[in-house]
């Protein structure tokens, strides 16, 4: 029942009739803006919706494809499953990740750009159930040895920079709000921070969220990127960020 529900998801992708299509247009940040050329944006969204199932396509502002999401809803709007796939500039796919609410599963996929699968891990109930890897040749091989991403000075430095750096918005402290901000971000192989975006976003305080992206922007330094047995590697990050009056 768990395999079909997913399966239905895929499929109703391209069954079917679409009752409601928009476009919305995005900033950098993943906020909405107007879609006039003077409005700045940098994304465009193309989104579906059919009875119980909504569609996202993420395109760049150059019509480049960077996503595709589904999500499918039971009758009283609970989220049943969802779908998440991303591409490389080449268009090949990067990677797919499929939840299953109702069974607590997530299947996450990554690939190398030939379009061969690196990596399969299968969590239920934020325990891993299996997890593969393979070689670009397509060979299973054992899991790698991964290094976590840091900010220079590890944690020490990062809450050193925030104390001297982070601002509490006047707007949030006159309306008494509080939070926490979850960016996320990549980080590529150079310690170079890419893609920001509030994962949360308004589920707080918009200044908030402006002041921790703000504060991560304006970090004078490069991190020191992740590695896999050894050598730097592209990763994703997530990094909260807590306001709290004192």
């Amino acid at each position: 029942m768990k395999k079909a529900l997913i399966v239905f998801l895929f499929f109703g992708i391209s069954a079917g009739s679409i009752a409601q299509n928009y476009i919305r247009f995005l900033d950098k940040y993943g906020y909405e803006v107007g879609e006039s050329s003077n409005s700045g944006f940098s994304f465009f969204e193309l989104i579906q919706s059919q009875e119980r199932m909504v569609l996202l396509h993420r395109f760049s502002k150059d019509s480049l494809k960077i996503s595709e999401k589904s999500f499918l809803f039971d009758s009283l709007g609970n989220e049943l499953a969802s779908s998440e796939k991303e591409f490389y500039a080449s268009k090949k796919t990067k990677s797919v990740i499929r939840k299953d609410k109702l069974a607590e599963e997530v299947l996450s996929k990554q690939f190398y750009e030939t379009g061969i699968l690196k990596s399969e891990i299968l969590s239920k109930k934020d325990s891993v159930v299996y997890e593969k890897y393979f070689s670009i040749d397509g060979l299973e091989i054992p899991k790698p040895e991964l290094t976590p991403a840091s900010p220079k000075g590890g944690v020490k430095g990062w809450n050193n920079y925030l104390a001297s750096e982070l601002r509490y918005p006047s707007e949030a402290r006159a309306s008494g709000a509080e939070g926490m901000i979850v960016l996320e971000f990549d980080l590529d192989s150079e310690g170079v921070i890419k893609n920001l975006k509030v994962v949360n976003q308004g589920e707080n305080h918009k200044s908030l969220e402006l002041e921790a992206i703000r504060v991560l922007e304006k970090y004078p330094y490069r991190w020191v990127p992740a590695l896999e047995n050894g050598v730097p590697v592209e990763t994703r990050i997530k990094l909260p960020l807590k306001f709290k009056l004192s």
